[in-house]
């Protein structure tokens, strides 16, 4: 994630959350605005769009989400 405001030139704020359900929800209810989390952790919420992935840390898609680039792409 700190690659994210070194190559796109904005500025982020480190706020930990006790689990990725309650990130999620943070970031669905408008209280954050981005995440880092395990794809199985909001694949129910990306497939009812309530969230959307921008994209995945791995080498390679993510089989799960494999419309979604890496983050490399």
């Amino acid at each position: 994630m700190e690659l994210v405001p070194l190559k796109s030139g904005t500025g982020i704020v480190h706020v930990p959350f006790a689990g990725s359900s309650r990130a999620a929800l943070a970031i669905i209810a408008g209280e954050a605005q981005m995440a880092s989390l395990p794809a199985l952790a909001v694949l129910p919420q990306v497939k009812t769009g309530k969230l959307r992935v921008l994209g995945v840390a791995s080498a390679k898609r993510s089989s799960l989400l494999p419309d979604v680039p890496t983050l490399r792409e």
